[in-house]
């Protein structure tokens, strides 16, 4: 009986497509294409080995021989409290393949703020010719950077690339990456934000991660400090960070990502002028240079797979990341 690798809602071109079942087929294995949410009739649900792209807890908890999933995203919080057909079943996201994107969006977002674009493109639907607060540059000025994942220590390079100095912080403190003038661990956070005229936050949901940025944290920023957020909005304390906004106790935030998505029609932050909302766009799997690399990666780990290699990019299925 033949076995399966299944793969759904990939961002990939016909051309790619057609190359990973190729690859699937040199291996022994067949592959099956779906798209959306439907499982198709007959799916062979105790066949399937492997699955690329986006699955549900469901399916993982019926697929008895499934050793590999390959996500389509950086964070693989969609899957926690999912069950698994084994210890053995070896989880990966797609780290590496949003980077570029997602730290070129946090550039443009903290150039926006500091440079005031946000309110001056109000005051030209108002036909308002005027000079709007006090122009701040990233050169010379501090960047705290929460996450030096792929994107965050991508982003860390931007912006020292520019004249920032960069504080980097994340769980374990080794040698600080390129890009990072200081590594500071997760409890001496709070005694860095005081410095930072940029804060950035790229950290995936995990139940260590939740709620990390705290009222606190939000209380020692300077006023004239804007936030940054395309991690996952559960790492912030949304209530705080409204209040702080509010009452301009800093200066401004874009954030991609917020506690519940879509964010509710009755939610402050739509209100505030000095506030940007995108919709969980910062790194979209349709976007050309995502999709490149997602296949990049889907690509490599699934010739591993067939070959018995160590496969790259693995979730510790615990930790959540």
């Amino acid at each position: 009986m033949p076995q399966y690798i299944a793969l759904r809602d990939t961002p990939f071109t016909t051309e790619q497509d057609e190359a990973l079942a190729s690859i699937i087929r040199s291996g022994g294995y067949e592959p099956i294409f779906m798209a959306g949410d439907e499982t198709p009739n007959g799916f062979p649900w105790d066949e399937c080995v492997a699955l690329m792209g986006a699955f549900s807890k469901d399916c993982i908890s019926m697929m008895p021989r499934l050793r590999w999933i390959q996500m389509a995203w950086a964070g693989v919080d969609s899957l926690r409290g999912a069950v698994y057909p084994g210890p053995d079943t070896v989880l990966c996201n797609a780290s590496g393949g949003y980077g570029p994107v997602i730290a070129e969006y946090l550039l443009g977002a903290a150039l926006m703020l500091l440079h005031n674009f946000d309110a001056y493109i109000r005051a030209q639907g108002r036909r308002e010719w005027e000079r709007i607060g006090v122009t701040r540059s990233l050169y010379g000025g501090t960047v705290v950077v929460i996450g030096l994942g792929d994107i965050g220590g991508r982003f860390a390079r931007y912006a020292k690339a520019l004249g920032a100095t960069v504080l980097g912080v994340r769980r374990t403190r080794n040698a600080p990456p390129e890009g990072v003038d200081e590594l500071i661990p997760y409890g001496q956070l709070i005694d860095a934000l005081p410095r930072a005229d940029v804060v950035a936050m790229t950290l995936p949901a995990t139940d260590e991660t939740a709620g990390l940025f705290s009222a606190r944290h939000v209380a020692a920023m300077k006023p004239d400090a804007v936030f940054l957020n395309t991690g996952r909005g559960v790492t912030v304390d949304e209530d705080a960070l409204i209040r702080a906004l509010s009452s301009r106790s800093i200066a401004g935030a874009v954030l991609d990502v917020v506690r519940t998505e879509p964010l509710p029609r009755d939610n402050p932050l739509w209100t505030l002028d000095n506030v940007v909302i995108t919709p969980h766009i910062s790194g979209r799997m349709d976007d050309p240079t995502n999709a490149m690399l997602i296949y990049q990666i889907f690509e490599d780990n699934l010739q591993r797979f067939l070959n018995g290699q160590p496969l790259r990019n693995v979730v510790d299925r615990a930790r959540g990341y």
